[in-house]
């Protein structure tokens, strides 16, 4: 296949619905395979790029976020051999032109995502080389490796090259965590000035969430554990299409994994949230619990704006302070990257600073599948007290605040 006639190209890659039967009773099912599509910069006419096999093939049967992530990377590549003019035919891959993608994408890239390129790609020629695609490329040019593991011994395939990566220093690093005193006036703020998604911030700090997995839930995906949720709740992640044919195709929104997850609630707070943002913004058009404006179930980027929006009152607000402890964080909070993922950091330093294991903290952030319901729910209560403890009742002053209304 030759390239140049698409020199006014640029390669994208896009989502889009396939049916197949499934062998048991035949039924039919709509899932969402990813493929990568070559547009046509001028017309806006796309064909169905070849390498979208490899995609389907190999990935297919992963979460759409993760076969959207692994075609961006393969489109990445290809555009790189678009706009530096590399090969004309791409059955004249070699081994050379991922070495010089690498070395290219390594100067603005951290090591670890560079190692995920480098992954997918030794599987892209792998997958081409089974085939018979590639003309100039064999296994053997590739070093394999064997390690012993935890898990055994693995095997797989390598490319040897030095890379100089991105010098990532502390002050570049993503913020990941947030001391006590400033989660209770972050959810403060969350409450009383962007509390459409103050519940959400709720699930993202004590129960691990990301974003794709919060504007997932609906009001019966949720289980409370104990009356008015004292003891947390359970939630059932997963991707429900609420927005239907308006899903974002950038591979956000969407739940990493499907799982059930615990919330846990300090003081309570998980249920007094819930039952404020239940009485204000339930509708009966939708089962999604956060919407936007329009009373339809909230995107990804509605989202991340109202998350945008609370950050910046919350550094305002930490900038005025009297008090010089909070002015000094807030400061440090303004020269630091941080987002929606802090959530998903503080909890994860909430469970060790309680000394819970590494497996439990695993097991607790939803890294590895939770057995059954009821092993864990003999523990949440007493989990949940630790907590309450390490946070020092702080959140009780955010009820009582709102109880003096």
């Amino acid at each position: 296949m030759k390239i140049l006639e698409f020199t006014k190209s640029k390669y994208i890659h896009k989502v889009e619905y396939v049916e197949f039967k499934k062998n048991i009773y035949g039924v039919k099912h709509r899932v969402k395979r990813v493929i990568i599509v070559i547009e046509n910069n001028k017309n806006k006419r796309s064909i169905v790029h070849p390498f979208s096999t490899f995609i389907v093939r190999e990935y297919g049967e992963m979460a759409v976020k993760t076969q959207i992530d692994y075609a961006q990377r393969v489109a990445t590549f290809l555009n790189f051999l678009l706009e530096s003019n590399r090969k004309i035919e791409l059955q004249l891959l070699d081994v050379e032109d991922i070495i010089m993608f690498l070395k290219f994408k390594a100067v603005t890239t951290a090591k670890k995502t560079i190692n995920l390129y480098k992954r997918i790609l030794i599987n892209l020629y792998l997958f081409l080389i089974k085939r018979g695609f590639l003309k100039k490329v064999d296994v053997t040019d590739f070093e394999l490796i064997e390690k012993e593991t935890n898990r055994g011994n693995i095997r797989y395939y390598d490319i040897p090259v030095v890379l100089d990566y991105k010098n990532e220093d502390l002050n570049h690093r993503t913020l990941h965590i947030m001391h006590n005193e400033l989660v209770k006036i972050f959810l403060d703020i969350a409450f009383n000035e962007v509390n459409e998604i103050a519940l959400g911030v709720i699930f993202q700090i004590f129960g691990g969430l990301r974003v794709g997995e919060v504007i997932n839930l609906t009001y019966s995906a949720i289980s409370p554990i104990g009356s008015d949720f004292k003891n947390g709740a359970i939630l059932d992640i997963r991707n429900r299409e609420l927005r239907g044919s308006r899903a974002n195709n950038q591979g956000k929104g969407y739940c990493k994994k499907k799982r059930k997850q615990r919330v846990f609630s300090p003081n309570g707070i998980l249920g007094f949230f819930y039952t404020t943002h239940k009485r204000k913004y339930k509708k009966k058009n939708t089962m999604a619990i956060f919407i936007n404006k329009k009373g339809e179930a909230m995107s990804y980027e509605s989202y991340i704006y109202y998350f945008k929006k609370l950050k910046s009152i919350f550094l305002e607000k930490l900038k005025e302070s009297n008090d010089p402890r909070l002015k000094t964080y807030g400061l440090l909070l303004i020269s630091r990257k941080w987002g929606t993922h802090i959530g998903r950091g503080i909890f994860t330093n909430m469970l060790m600073s309680i000394n819970e294991s590494g497996s439990y903290i695993s097991h607790m952030r939803g890294d590895s599948s939770i057995a059954s319901k009821e092993s864990y729910i003999e523990d949440i209560g007493s989990i949940n007290k630790k907590i309450e403890d390490s946070m020092n009742n702080m959140f009780k002053k955010i009820k009582g605040k709102e109880d003096e209304k």
